[in-house]
């Protein structure tokens, strides 16, 4: 899928304003929970940064969209 093929399908997933600021805050979250492992030189934050990256985007998708989250769909 190309760049221009891809950015309109994006938007369309994601066309409620509540979800895309779910997105940001999940991306930060699992940015600062990644650097908090690597200053801890702790391992444990990396799960996570998983669940505070992805949970609420999926909760922005399933409320807000009603739609699936394309996570695994790539």
């Amino acid at each position: 899928m190309t760049y221009r093929e891809f950015w309109p399908q994006y938007l369309a997933l994601h066309a409620d304003r509540r979800t895309r600021v779910l997105h940001y805050a999940g991306t930060l979250a699992a940015a600062l929970a990644m650097i908090s492992a690597a200053a801890a030189w702790d391992w444990r934050w990396l799960p996570v940064a998983l669940v505070v990256g992805y949970a609420p985007a999926w909760f922005g998708h399933i409320v807000f969209e009603r739609n699936r989250p394309a996570t695994f769909g790539h």
